[in-house]
């Protein structure tokens, strides 16, 4: 037989019941809410406001994947999306992307260049400094020259570089992509 008063049987029986208190002033709380949310509904729809809706199908499924086996509820998408158009985004961004990403490319190898290039003329400069004999200095000076040239076609290069990547990113921002997406840091749809 059991003891009435044993404390273990007791704080059992009390944990229980604070649980089930619990659950119950929880769905208490949530059956308020749907009301007070359903009052706040009717107040904007007599007021006349346009509200934004989020209309989801639920959890169990999405257009563009993750969908959950474990619902038992079927949903029919009443006007589903063209699955081309959403290809046709994705390829229209990898293009974009790949094109912004060749550029970024040549523009860091010609600034590599252009750095380069730039020391030389430095040490060129150094060297004309340092050359005591007037006759070796005309080598010298026809070399910076060269550099000097070399140096402004490629900052023209860069310049223009520069100029068609902005294009091609406004380009891609007009389409409707976002900054991130175009620069790769985002999510791809």
């Amino acid at each position: 037989m059991r003891d009435k008063k044993n404390p273990l049987c007791l704080l059992t029986a009390c944990i229980a019941v604070a649980l089930v208190s619990d659950s119950a002033v929880a769905m208490e709380s949530l059956v308020d809410a749907a009301r007070r949310e359903a009052e706040r509904r009717n107040k904007i729809e007599q007021l006349g406001i346009e509200e934004k809706v989020i209309e989801g199908h639920g959890a169990c499924s999405s257009r563009e994947g993750n969908v959950s086996i474990f619902s038992s509820i079927e949903v029919q998408t009443e006007n589903p999306e063209p699955v081309s158009s959403s290809s046709t985004n994705r390829s229209s961004l990898r293009r974009y992307r790949a094109a912004l990403k060749k550029m970024d490319q040549k523009i860091r190898k010609d600034e590599a260049r252009l750095k380069k290039l730039e020391d030389r003329l430095q040490s060129l400069k150094e060297r004309n400094r340092r050359i005591a004999n007037p006759s070796k200095l005309g080598g010298n000076l026809e070399s910076q020259n060269r550099t000097l040239e070399q140096i402004d076609n490629l900052r023209a290069d860069l310049k223009q570089q520069r100029k068609e990547r902005a294009e091609v990113y406004d380009s891609g921002k007009k389409d409707g992509f976002l900054p991130g997406e175009l620069d790769g840091k985002g999510i791809m749809p």
